[in-house]
């Protein structure tokens, strides 16, 4: 309807997988609620809301890829609250494409979340490579500014030394409560 919008348009296919990837992302934000999508009168997806992440990432990724993940038991350390699922330690893609992280329960993207999921995995992870994760933060409005990108997608932490730490402590202790002691870093955070 909007002639100069149009032209900014990509190819159908194009635009429909941003559209998907945009449903998915709220879908893993909010387990709570039930999402459709369709194509051209053909289900695409169906999730329940049944509130499990754990059951809304199986729907999303499937079975196998649902059942490579380690829980990241829900915990709070000096008021950041880290909570999700990763990959085993030999779970890794060569794109951050799997790595879905949430501030809030909002999709966002931030060099501290990348720096820690890299981190606390260490040596276990090639050089390359990046984790599959579905990472919840839950932190103070206060400590974030959004304000660093129009999308709001990416962010910035007023202490992201501290965040990190904390990140890289949860997720370590997740790695090695599963037996990932692949490395002398995994073996000396446990």
């Amino acid at each position: 309807n909007v002639p100069a919008r149009r032209k900014f348009l990509r190819a159908e296919n194009t635009e429909f997988s941003h559209i998907e990837q945009q449903v998915r992302v709220q879908a893993l934000a909010h387990p709570e609620i039930a999402f459709s999508l369709t194509r051209d009168e053909r289900l695409v997806f169906h999730l329940p809301g049944s509130g499990n992440l754990r059951e809304r990432i199986t729907g999303l990724a499937g079975v196998e890829a649902a059942g490579q993940l380690l829980e990241v038991p829900r915990q709070t350390v000096r008021g950041v609250t880290v909570s999700g699922f990763i990959g085993e330690a030999g779970v890794h893609r060569s794109t951050r494409a799997s790595m879905f992280t949430f501030l809030n329960r909002r999709p966002v993207e931030s060099p501290v979340f990348n720096y820690a999921l890299r981190g606390a995995y260490a040596e276990a992870l090639p050089r390359g490579a990046w984790p599959v994760a579905f990472l919840f933060l839950e932190l103070d409005p206060r400590e974030v500014d959004v304000n660093v990108h129009p999308a709001k997608t990416e962010l910035r932490f007023r202490d992201p030394n501290a965040v990190r730490s904390i990140i890289i402590g949860a997720l370590r202790e997740a790695l090695g409560a599963a037996g990932h002691r692949a490395t002398s870093s995994l073996s000396q955070a446990a």
